[in-house]
This record gives C-alpha cells, sequence and structure tokens, in this order.
C-alpha cells in the first residue's frame, strides 16, 4: 500500500473460486492473482487480473447498502470495506474445509493400522501443510494492510466509521490467523506421532532381527568345536589312536563327543557371561 498526494494504492492477492490445491496457486502466473485498488477521495478503482466471484457478491452488497435507505450515500470506504469482507470469507472458507480433513488426519494418527497407512497418512499431512501455510500466506498482507490504515496518511482517506469497521476485520483475521497457527500445531504434532510410530516399527524390526542374529550365534557356537575338529581331521586323515587291533569308530565317535562337550561348554558359558 502506497498514499500518494490525491490517491492510495494497495495492491492484494486473492485465492480466486477455481485454484483449489496449493499445487495451482504455485502454478499460476503471480500477476493473475493481482487485486488492485485504487482509492481517491470521492471514487474508487478496483482491477482484476481474473474472474473472482466475489465480486457480484460485493456488487449485491453496495446495492443493497445504497438502496436500503432514501438517505444512504454509496462512498468509496464502503467499497473498500466490502473487498477485505469478502477476502476474509474467502479465507474463512478455506479453513473450514480444511479443518475436516486435519480433524480426520489427527484420528487416523492415533489409530494407526499399517505402515503403508502411515505413508499415506504422512503424504496427505504434508498436502495439508502446504495448504494452510497458502492461506497464511493469503491473510498477512491483508492484515498488514489493515494494520496501517490506523497510520495517520492513510487513515485521512477513510472516514472514522469505516476505520472502526476496518479494526474489526482486522480482529477477524487475527482470529483466523490464530486459527492456522493452530492447525500448524495440530499437524505438527500429527506428523511427530507418525514417526515415533516409525521408529518403533523400526525398533521392533531391529529387535527381531537381532534375535535371528542370537539364535544363529548360539548355533554356530554350538558346532565351533566340530567345525574345528573337522578342519584337523579330514577323510585323508586316520582317527587317532586308531590301529589294527581296536575298531576306528570307537575312537571317532570319541572325538565326537568330547567335540559336543566342548560346543556344550562353550554355549553355557556364554550366556553366563551375558547374564
Amino acid at each position: 500500500m502506497e498514499v500518494f498526494q490525491h490517491y492510495t494504492f494497495i495492491s492484494l492477492k486473492h485465492i480466486g473460486e477455481n485454484i483449489n490445491e496449493v499445487k495451482e496457486i504455485k502454478t499460476h502466473t503471480p500477476n493473475k492473482l493481482y487485486f488492485n485498488i485504487i482509492l481517491f477521495r470521492n471514487f474508487i478503482v478496483t482491477v482484476q487480473y481474473q474472474h473472482w466471484q466475489n465480486i457480484s457478491d460485493i456488487l449485491g452488497f453496495l446495492n443493497l447498502l445504497s438502496s436500503s435507505t432514501p438517505r444512504s450515500v454509496l462512498l468509496q470506504d464502503w467499497v473498500l470495506f466490502s473487498c477485505f469482507i469478502e477476502m476474509r470469507q474467502d479465507a474463512k472458507n478455506r479453513i473450514e474445509l480444511t479443518k475436516p480433513e486435519i480433524n480426520q488426519v489427527r484420528i487416523e494418527c492415533e489409530e494407526r493400522k499399517s505402515a503403508l497407512a502411515t505413508s499415506d497418512i504422512m503424504r496427505r499431512n504434508f498436502d495439508i501443510e502446504l495448504r494452510v501455510d497458502a492461506i497464511a500466506t493469503y491473510i498477512k498482507p491483508k492484515l498488514k494492510i489493515l494494520k496501517e490504515f490506523g497510520r495517520h496518511k492513510y487513515s485521512r482517506r477513510l472516514n472514522s466509521h469505516t476505520k472502526v469497521l476496518c479494526c474489526d476485520i482486522y480482529d477477524d483475521f487475527e482470529d483466523l490467523n490464530n486459527d492456522l497457527e493452530h492447525f500448524v500445531h495440530v499437524l505438527e504434532r500429527s506428523q511427530d506421532t507418525l514417526l515415533a510410530f516409525v521408529r518403533e516399527d523400526h525398533a521392533r524390526e531391529a529387535n527381531e532381527i537381532s534375535a535371528v542374529m542370537k539364535r544363529t550365534s548360539e548355533l554356530a557356537l554350538f558346532f565351533l568345536p566340530k567345525n574345528i575338529v573337522g578342519l584337523f581331521f579330514g577323510m585323508n586323515v586316520m582317527v587317532p589312536w586308531s590301529t589294527g587291533l581296536y575298531p576306528t569308530q570307537i575312537y571317532f565317535w570319541v572325538i565326537i563327543l568330547l567335540a559336543a562337550i566342548a560346543g556344550i561348554t562353550l554355549y553355557s558359558f556364554r550366556n553366563r557371561i551375558l547374564r
């Protein structure tokens, strides 16, 4: 908003009734969203680069105002005020549409059923965060402009009654902005909850892998003495103490039995250390 000698120039952006997603907002060229207002002392000029359905509501409001009583005088202040009213209504409608989705995401976070559901919820949570951020980006400049109306160089173009109404609109925008901040906190808590569930899943998987590796290591430890014996005594090596007077099988099974006893001893010793 800039003040010149004979007029005040206000450049705003509106959402537009055909833009429902943040991705569409990003892909549109910025100048198509501009809504310019040139406020003179006795008249007002508005310029828009994209069809805005709320213009018909503004004209209906001004027509109702001018025809309500014979003494009503249509001032440029009422046009300015009605523009901010409709922009406030745009933001409010977007917030009302987003609120059920936020509540649904919060409920699904608490009732998470699978890892696939977690991925879907996180994706939707991110999309809603983008939309909330777009609405907040839409509201904040309006708050700044309405706040500037209280300064002397801006307020001299408005009558006192309009300035009071603009203060009320400022409060409404402030309430909407507070709602958006609350939504951001809810979405952040939902995301933290989902990440906690993901960490829990990873920890459970790690514990399962650790248990499998523990059983595998125990089995390997039990067969370790047998493997060592097998390395020393292959099929081409005679069994120790084996002579023609005694059967070879006796010494073979004695060695196997000693290896088994050694394996059980190592296994028991390991369990005692881990305890």
